[in-house]
C-alpha cells in the first residue's frame, strides 16, 4: 500500500478498544470488476482454494440437511455455491451477477424475501459491509457461518495484510462474538482452520439465533 494512503487511513480510522471493534469509512470505492471476479475464479481453482471451500461446505453442512438452502452474501466467483449446493448467492460485482442469475439462484438480501434460507454465509465479505444490520433485520432463518479475519488489537490491524480501504470494519474474537450478541446471535463454533491451511489471521464462526 502506498504510504501517504496508508497514512490517512491511519488517521479516519476509529478504534474501540473495549469492544474490540474498529471502523474505517469508505474513503476509496473498490472496483468490484472483471479483474475482480476473474482473481477469485482463479484462486477457486488452487488447491488452497479447493481446500477452503470443501472445507466450508462441510462447516454448513454440519449444521444444515442436505437440502436447506443458504445464501452466500459477497459470494465473488461463486466457489462455495458450486461446490455445497443448494445456495443462492448475492454480490455487488456484474459478473457475479451474471453468474447467478444465469442459474437461477440470484438472491438480494435487500429487497428478496428470504423465507427458504436456513443460514446466511458471509466468507471474506462480512467486513465489507456497511451496515450489515439491514440484512440481519431481513432474515428469518438460524444461522450464520463466516470466515473473517480476527485480530488482537490496533497495532495488529494497522500491521496486517487485512488492513486495507475495502475492510471496513475490524474485530477482535471477542468483540465479533459481542457485535453478533447485540443482533440476536450467539457464538456456536469457532475455529482457526483455514489459518491452519496458510491464510492470515483468518477465524471461522457459527452463530446461532438466541432462543
Amino acid at each position: 500500500m502506498d504510504s501517504r494512503l496508508y497514512n490517512s487511513l491511519r488517521g479516519e480510522f476509529v478504534w474501540y478498544p473495549k469492544r474490540g471493534v474498529g471502523y474505517l469509512p469508505q474513503i476509496t470505492k473498490t472496483a468490484y470488476d472483471k479483474a475482480y471476479y476473474d482473481e477469485y475464479k482463479r484462486r477457486g481453482k488452487t488447491e488452497l482454494g479447493e481446500k477452503i471451500n470443501t472445507l466450508r461446505a462441510t462447516l454448513v453442512d454440519k449444521y444444515l440437511l442436505e437440502d436447506e438452502w443458504v445464501l452466500d452474501i459477497g459470494c465473488g466467483a461463486c466457489d462455495f455455491i458450486k461446490k455445497r449446493g443448494h445456495a443462492y448467492g448475492y454480490d455487488i460485482c456484474a459478473n457475479s451477477q451474471a453468474w447467478l442469475l444465469d442459474n437461477n439462484l440470484f438472491m438480494d438480501p435487500y429487497s428478496d424475501e428470504m423465507l427458504d434460507v436456513k443460514a446466511l454465509t458471509f466468507f471474506d465479505s462480512f467486513e465489507h459491509i456497511p451496515d450489515v444490520s439491514v440484512i440481519l433485520s431481513r432474515f428469518q432463518g438460524e444461522f450464520i457461518v463466516m470466515s473473517i479475519p480476527i485480530f488482537n488489537g490496533l497495532s495488529h490491524i494497522f500491521n496486517s495484510k487485512h488492513y486495507k480501504p475495502e475492510h471496513i470494519y475490524y474485530f477482535t474474537e471477542y468483540g465479533l462474538q459481542e457485535f453478533l450478541g447485540h443482533m440476536g446471535y450467539d457464538l456456536l463454533q469457532s475455529s482457526w482452520a483455514e489459518s491452519a491451511l496458510g491464510r492470515e489471521d483468518i477465524g471461522t464462526f457459527v452463530f446461532a439465533r438466541k432462543a
